[in-house]
């Protein structure tokens, strides 16, 4: 699946599933941006940030591993320029 902001600066695709503790996050982006890619728990803890710094204009993914984190619901906010996204990631 792929979403698209509405001002034509990002594209982001979903999380791909695993049967381990971690995924891959891809996006695009159409112009080039300070990109910030910060995973968060139920309680809005940061428990990880995968990307913070400029990056050009393309398609670009981030790795996250959830090993050390327990079971349950977490989010990750995908951040560049004026788009913000946020979006779930069950970790089993």
């Amino acid at each position: 699946m792929l979403r698209t902001s509405s001002s034509d600066h990002l594209s982001s695709c979903c999380s791909i599933t695993s049967p381990t503790p971690s995924t891959t996050i891809r996006y695009g982006l159409t112009n080039r941006s300070h990109v910030t890619v910060t995973v968060f728990n139920t309680l809005g803890q940061q428990v990880d940030l995968l990307q913070h710094g400029e990056q050009d204009v393309g398609y670009h993914q981030v790795q996250f591993d959830g090993s050390g984190l327990s079971s349950g619901v977490y989010f990750y906010r995908l951040r560049a320029g004026d788009f913000v996204e946020s979006k779930r990631l069950l970790l089993l």
